[in-house]
C-alpha cells in the first residue's frame, strides 16, 4: 500500500518539476534576451548621437565629423557581429549602414536634399531600434521598474534626441528660405516640436513610474538628476522656437546650437545610466530564477529520496512478516518413510544410508467377550503344566 502511494505522489511531483523546468528556464532565455538587447542598445544610442552631430554639420556647411560616426558604426557593427542573429538585426542593420555610407559629407547637393538624407537615415536608424526591442522582448517585461526603463531608453529617448536635433538643424534651413518657404516648413516643425516635448513628458513618466516600483537602491539615484539635466536644456529649446511658427520670425542659430549640443550630451549620459540600471536588474532577475531552479529541484530530488526511503522499509517490513516456507519434499527430519535423505555437504550420494521406516507395533486384541485386563484362565494354566 505504502509503495502505492509512493507511485502516486511522483506522478504530480514528475509534473511540478517539469513545470518548474519550463518556467524558470523560459524565464532565462528571455532575461538573456534582454541583457542581449541591452547591449546593442548601448551601441546605437551613440551611433544616433554621432549621426545627428553629422546631420548638423552638413546642413551648416560645416566639415562633416565623420571620424566621430565611423567609431560609433563600427561600434555596432561588432555588437552585430556577436549579437545579430540572436536579435535578427543582420539585415535591418545592414540597410542602415550602407543609408549611412551613402550620406552626403558636405552642403553641396543642397541643403533640403541633404536634411532629408539625413532624417531619412534617421528614421531607418529607428526602424534597427524598433526590430532589436521586438526580438529582444524587451516589450513583454514582466516587471514593472524594467518594462518602464526599457520603454523609456530604447522608445521616448531616441526619439527626443532625434526631434531635438532636427529641430535645430531645421532652424538653420528656414533661416535661408524666404517667408513663403518658411511658411512651408512650419508644419515640420511644429511636428518637431511636439514630438520632443511628447517624448520627454513620457521618458519623465517612464522613468518615474520606474523609481516608485523599484527595489533598487540605486535606480533613483542614477538617474533622476541627469533626468533634471536633460529637461533643464528641452524647456529652452521649447521656448526659443515656439515663435517660429509664425513666417517672418527667426531663431539665434548659435543659441540653436549649444541648446542642441547640451540636449544631445544629457540625452547620451542619461541613456547610458539608464542601460547600466536595466542590466543590473536583470542580472540581479537571472540570478533569483537560477536559485529558485535549485531550491525547487533540490525539494524534488529530497521527497524523491524519502519516498525511495519509505518504499525500501516496506518491503523489509514485508519481508519479516513473512511466514517461513516449509522444508523441501524429502529432506529433513520430517521426511517421508522410504524416501531417500539428502546427504549432507561433502558426502558422496552413494555412500548416503537408507532412510530406516520407524518400528511397527501390532496391536493385541482382547477375546470376544473379553478385556485386555480380564484373569488367565486356570484350565489354560493346567494344560500348559502338562
Amino acid at each position: 500500500m505504502r509503495s502505492l502511494l509512493s507511485v502516486a505522489l511522483l506522478v504530480p511531483l514528475s509534473f511540478l518539476s517539469v513545470l518548474l523546468w519550463e518556467h524558470t528556464s523560459g524565464e532565462g532565455n528571455t532575461a538573456d534576451l534582454q541583457r542581449k538587447g541591452t547591449e546593442y542598445f548601448s551601441a546605437l544610442i551613440p551611433l544616433e548621437v554621432a549621426l545627428l552631430d553629422a546631420q548638423a554639420a552638413a546642413v551648416a556647411g560645416q566639415p562633416v565629423p565623420l571620424d566621430n560616426l565611423d567609431r560609433a558604426v563600427e561600434a555596432v557593427a561588432a555588437v552585430d557581429a556577436r549579437l545579430g542573429d540572436d536579435l535578427s538585426s543582420r539585415q535591418r542593420w545592414g540597410e542602415v549602414r550602407a543609408k549611412i555610407e551613402a550620406l552626403p559629407n558636405g552642403r553641396s547637393p543642397g541643403v533640403d536634399t541633404v536634411f532629408t538624407a539625413y532624417t531619412e537615415t534617421t528614421d531607418l536608424l529607428f526602424a534597427l531600434f524598433d526590430k532589436v526591442r521586438n526580438s529582444s522582448k524587451v516589450i513583454l517585461d514582466p516587471e514593472t521598474d524594467t518594462y518602464f526603463l526599457h520603454d523609456g531608453v530604447t522608445q521616448e529617448l531616441p526619439s527626443a534626441i532625434a526631434a531635438a536635433g532636427e529641430l535645430a538643424d531645421l532652424t538653420v534651413v528656414m533661416a535661408g528660405k524666404s517667408a513663403t518657404q518658411r511658411s512651408a516648413l512650419v508644419p515640420d516643425l511644429l511636428a518637431r516640436r511636439v514630438a520632443l516635448e511628447g517624448a520627454t513628458g513620457d521618458l519623465v513618466d517612464d522613468i518615474r513610474f520606474s523609481v516608485d516600483s523599484t527595489e533598487s537602491a540605486t535606480l533613483g539615484g542614477n538617474l533622476l538628476g541627469r533626468l533634471d539635466r536633460l529637461r533643464r536644456v528641452v524647456d529652452s529649446i521649447l521656448p526659443a522656437t515656439s515663435a517660429l511658427s509664425n513666417s517672418s520670425a527667426t531663431a539665434d542659430p548659435a543659441l540653436m546650437a549649444k541648446n542642441r549640443t547640451e540636449a544631445q550630451a544629457a540625452a547620451a549620459d542619461l541613456s547610458q545610466a539608464m542601460l547600466r540600471e536595466l542590466d543590473l536588474l536583470i542580472e540581479q532577475r537571472q540570478s533569483t530564477l537560477r536559485a529558485e531552479l535549485l531550491v525547487g529541484v533540490g525539494s524534488v530530488l529530497a521527497i524523491v529520496a524519502l519516498l525511495a526511503g519509505g518504499v525500501v522499509l516496506d518491503a523489509i517490513s514485508r519481508r519479516r512478516a513473512a511466514p517461513p516456507k516449509p522444508p523441501a519434499e524429502g529432506t529433513g527430519a520430517h521426511s517421508r518413510p522410504g524416501t531417500l535423505a539428502r546427504p549432507a555437504a561433502g558426502v558422496d550420494a552413494r555412500l548416503a544410508p537408507l532412510a530406516q521406516p520407524p518400528p511397527v507395533t501390532v496391536p493385541v486384541h482382547p477375546p470376544v467377550g473379553g478385556s485386555a485386563d480380564a484373569e488367565p484362565d486356570p484350565w489354560e494354566r493346567y494344560v500348559a503344566n502338562r
